[in-house]
C-alpha cells in the first residue's frame, strides 16, 4: 500500500523490490529531485532551551552535463528544559529540576560532483560528506533514575558515496548502484570520580566512573553499504526486477579502564565484533485490465552473520564466550492494487518476511546496552488490506493488518544499570488505521489521522516467559491520533505576499514500559476509557500536545519567516521509555532562497 508525499513515498505493506529492504509494515522512501536548477537556501532558526539551527545548499550546473552542488547543517541546543524531578526523595521538596548536562551539537557538510545525461550515464555522483557530533549524556536512554554530569558522546565520520544511474537497450535495461563506505570515530568519556544528584550537585568519590564501569573508550565502526537495482521492462504491462542490498559493519576500539577478558586481562573492546547482512529480492510487476489491476510478485532471500562477545550477563569474560551467528532464510510478498473507480482504490498483500537485527542491537553501545550476538532475526506473516477514496473535498485511507511474528526483537533489562536486546518466542498484532483529509475551502483543510493495534505476546514454551502471553508487547503505543488544520491568505501586505497559519494537536493513549497482566488494563471499547491498574511507575500516561505555527512569504524577494510553539499547553510529554521530553517551547526561523 502506497502514500505518495512531496518527496517521499510512504509504503504500508510490502516493500517494493526495488527497495530490497528487510523491513516489517512498511518504509519511508525519500526521494530526492534529480533535475535541479540554479538554487541557493539559506535558513537560520533559534528557540527555547538555546536552540540554534542553521542550514545552507547550493546547486550550480556547469553545462546540460555536468554539475556541482553542496550543503552545510549545523544543530546546537543546551537542553536546559525542566522536568518532573525522577528522585522519588528529592520530588517530596523539589517538584521539578532543570537538565545541566543535556547539551546537543551537531555538524554536517556535503559536497557532491555528477555528470546527467551523458551518453555512459544518466547519472554519475559521487558525494563526499563530513559529520560531528558532540553530545553530553544526562541519564540512561532507557531510564532517568540516576543522573549523570561528566558522561560525553563525540563521533565524527568522513563519508564517500557514489551513485550511478543508467537505461540501456531502448529504456529497457535500468541500472541503479550505490556504494557507500565510512569509519565512524566514537569516543565515550566516564572518567569523573564522583556522583551528581538531581539539583546538579557534586559529591566527589574515590574511584572513576559515574556509571556502572569508567570509560575512556575510542572506538572504530567501520560501515559499507552496496545496493544493486536491475530493471527489465518485459513490455509496457510487465516489469522484472532484481535488487541486492549487502550491509558489512565492524567494530574494534581501545579503552584504558574497560572491562577485561578474564585470560588475557585484554579490553573486551579491543576484540573485533562483526556483522554482514544482505537482501536478494526478485519479483514482477503488472499491469492488466487497462492498468485498472497491479500485481507484484517477489521472492526475497535473507542471509547474515554475526561475531562477538556477549556482555550481558558476566562480569567475568572470557575469550570463548565469543559467539558466532549465521542465518539464511527465503521469503516471499504478494501485493494487488485494483482501480475500482477513478476515485476509489483497493489494496491487499500478503508477506512472508523476515527482519534482520539491526547492528546498534546486536552490538549495543558499550555503555548503556550491552552486546547479545545470539540474536536472531525476527520472522513476521503479514497481512493487509486497504482503501483510498477521493469524494469531492473529501478523502481518506483507511487499512488494516494481521500480523504474527516469532523471535520478535524486544529491550530487556540486564545487569542494571544495562539494557539488552532480545527474542521473544512470539508475538500476534492486528490493528488499523486512517487518514482524512477534508477541504473547506481552497484555502482552508483539515486533516486528522489515528492509529489503534494490538501488538501482544503470544505463547511461550519457556517457563519463566509463559506469564507474559496475553499480555502487550511493551513500549509499543496502541492507539495515537492528529487533527490538525491550515489557512493560507494571498496578498496580506503586497499582491505577492502570503501567509499560513496552521495547527495540530496529537494524542497518544497511555501505554506500558514494562510488561502489565491484561487483566490490568483498562476496560472500555478499545480500551481507550479508564485508567490502568499497575504500578504507575510502569505506565506512559496519555498524552496530549498542541502545536501552533504561522509562516509569511514573500516568493518575490525570495524570503519567508516562520513562527511555531510546541506543546503550547505545557503538558508532561514521553519517549516511548518513558524519558521525560520538553516542556512549551517557542522557534523563529528565516528561510532565504534565490533561484
Amino acid at each position: 500500500m502506497v502514500n505518495l508525499c512531496q518527496g517521499r513515498t510512504v509504503y504500508k505493506g510490502v516493500i517494493p523490490v526495488y527497495l530490497a529492504s528487510d523491513a516489517l509494515g512498511g518504509a519511508i522512501n525519500l526521494v530526492s529531485n534529480v533535475n535541479q536548477s540554479n538554487a541557493l537556501r539559506a535558513s537560520v532558526e533559534y528557540g527555547s532551551f538555546n536552540t540554534v539551527r542553521t542550514a545552507l545548499r547550493g546547486h550550480y550546473n556547469l553545462n546540460d552535463h555536468v554539475f556541482i552542488g553542496g550543503e552545510f547543517f549545523s544543530n546546537y541546543a543546551d537542553n536546559d528544559y525542566k522536568i518532573r524531578t525522577p528522585d522519588p526523595e528529592l520530588a517530596t521538596t523539589t517538584a521539578k529540576v532543570r537538565l545541566f548536562h543535556n547539551r546537543y551539537r551537531h555538524y554536517y557538510t556535503t559536497m557532491y560532483v555528477g555528470l546527467t545525461n551523458v551518453k555512459a550515464a544518466d547519472l554519475l555522483q559521487f558525494d563526499l560528506s563530513y559529520y560531528a557530533l558532540d553530545k553530553q549524556v544526562q541519564h540512561s536512554p532507557t531510564t532517568m533514575l540516576t543522573p549523570y554530569g561528566g558522561i560525553e558522546d563525540r563521533q565524527h565520520s568522513l563519508i564517500p558515496t557514489l551513485r550511478y544511474k543508467k537505461k540501456w537497450i531502448n529504456d529497457r535495461l535500468t541500472v541503479d548502484q550505490f556504494f557507500a563506505y565510512n569509519v565512524v570515530k566514537n569516543r565515550v568519556i566516564d572518567t569523573l570520580q564522583g556522583r551528581y544528584n538531581w539539583l546538579g550537585e557534586f559529591t566527589p568519590r574515590g574511584y572513576r566512573g559515574e556509571g556502572d564501569h569508567p570509560s575512556y573508550a575510542a572506538i572504530d565502526m567501520t560501515f559499507f553499504t552496496s545496493r544493486t537495482l536491475l530493471g527489465w521492462q518485459w513490455n509496457k504491462s510487465h516489469q522484472l526486477w532484481l535488487n541486492n542490498s549487502y550491509n558489512y559493519t565492524k567494530r574494534i576500539g581501545t579503552d584504558v579502564y574497560g572491562k577485561q577478558i578474564e585470560t588475557t586481562q585484554q579490553p573486551m573492546i579491543e576484540l573485533p565484533a562483526y556483522y554482514k547482512k544482505n537482501t536478494l529480492a526478485m519479483g514482477i510487476t503488472s499491469q492488466w485490465f487497462q492498468n485498472r489491476f497491479e500485481t507484484n510478485f517477489l521472492v526475497k532471500n535473507y542471509n547474515y552473520s554475526s561475531e562477538g562477545l556477549n556482555t550481558a550477563y558476566q562480569v567475568d569474560l572470557r575469550t570463548a564466550d565469543l559467539h558466532r551467528t549465521s542465518n539464511n532464510a527465503w521469503g516471499w510478498a504478494i501485493a494487488t492494487k485494483y482501480q475500482w473507480k477513478e476515485t476509489t482504490s483497493l489494496r491487499f498483500s500478503v508477506e512472508d518476511a523476515r527482519r534482520l537485527p539491526g547492528y546498534s542491537e546486536l552490538f549495543g553501545d558499550n555503555f548503556f546496552i550491552a552486546s547479545n550476538f545470539d540474536l536472531k532475526p525476527e520472522q513476521s506473516l503479514n497481512f493487509n488490506l486497504g482503501i483510498d477514496q477521493h469524494m469531492g473535498r473529501f478523502e481518506y485511507s483507511l487499512h488494516a493488518f494481521y500480523r504474527q511474528t516469532k523471535d520478535i526483537i524486544v529491550l530487556a533489562a540486564g545487569n542494571p544499570p544495562l539494557s539488552l536486546f532480545v527474542n521473544k518466542e512470539r508475538a500476534k498484532g492486528y490493528g488499523f488505521e486512517g487518514d482524512f483529509t477534508f477541504k473547506l475551502t481552497n484555502q482552508t483543510k483539515f486533516y486528522s489521522n489515528f492509529t489503534w493495534q494490538s501488538i501482544r505476546y503470544g505463547r511461550f514454551d519457556q517457563l519463566a516467559d509463559q506469564w507474559l502471553k496475553g499480555n502487550r508487547v511493551p513500549n509499543i503505543p496502541y492507539f495515537f491520533a492528529n487533527v490538525g488544520a491550515e489557512s493560507k491568505y494571498k496578498a496580506i501586505f503586497t499582491p505577492q505576499d502570503g501567509m499560513t497559519f496552521y495547527a495540530n494537536l496529537n494524542f497518544v493513549r497511555e501505554f506500558y514500559i514494562q510488561p502489565i497482566d491484561k487483566s490490568m488494563e483498562p476496560g472500555g471499547f478499545l480500551g481507550l476509557f479508564g485508567s490502568s491498574k499497575g504500578e504507575v511507575k510502569n505506565i506512559v500516561p496519555d498524552q496530549t500536545s498542541l502545536t501552533l505555527g504561522m509562516v509569511y512569504e514573500w516568493p518575490v524577494q525570495g524570503w519567508s519567516m516562520g513562527i511555531e510553539v510546541r506543546n503550547l499547553l505545557n503538558q508532561d510529554l514521553y519517549d516511548y521509555y518513558k524519558i521525560q521530553k520538553a516542556g512549551r517551547s517557542c522557534y523563529l526561523k528565516f528561510n532565504y532562497k534565490l533561484n
